[in-house]
């Protein structure tokens, strides 16, 4: 599953697209959510995982873009970086496209990339090993700076 964002009203080549996938998506999004939570206008924070058409206006992107901007400059995104992948046991090699046969003697959590899973027995658990990465915030930054406001398609 991929995240087209379309620049409303793009001031440059920046502003006009953002895409990509669920794997670098939802962890650019959890980031974005929480660390711009008081730029949001009424409404703009509520479909950041689906594809049902989430608009953000021109004010908010650009103040959006901005604090991501400053937050790379000043080390913040990286320090996320390195908390988010000591929580994963370290970086993954790449995305896993085949499901993983867990074996559970208890009722143990298992964690596998940001997601938590509790079962017993024989399990088939589809994973994706999710991404962060400073320069796709940096990506997304610019866009956001340029976009004229944007919807999440």
């Amino acid at each position: 599953m991929g995240f087209d964002l379309g620049g409303l009203a793009p001031e440059n080549e920046n502003g006009e697209c953002f895409d990509t996938d669920i794997s670098s998506w939802k962890p650019l999004a959890e980031y974005v959510l929480v660390t711009c939570e008081d730029l949001f206008l009424d409404g703009e924070d509520e479909y950041w995982f689906s594809n049902d058409g989430q608009v953000v206006s021109a004010e908010t992107a650009r103040a959006i873009g901005e604090r991501l901007l400053d937050l790379i400059e000043d080390g913040s995104a990286g320090r996320y970086k390195e908390e988010f992948y000591s929580g994963l046991d370290g970086s993954p090699d790449g995305p896993n496209d085949n499901p993983d046969e867990i074996n559970l003697e208890e009722d143990t959590p298992t964690q596998e990339s940001s997601i938590l899973y509790r079962g017993k027995g024989s399990v088939a658990i589809w994973t994706i090993d999710y991404v962060f990465d400073v320069d796709e915030v940096e990506k997304f930054a610019r866009f956001c700076v340029a976009s004229g406001g944007f919807e999440i398609c």
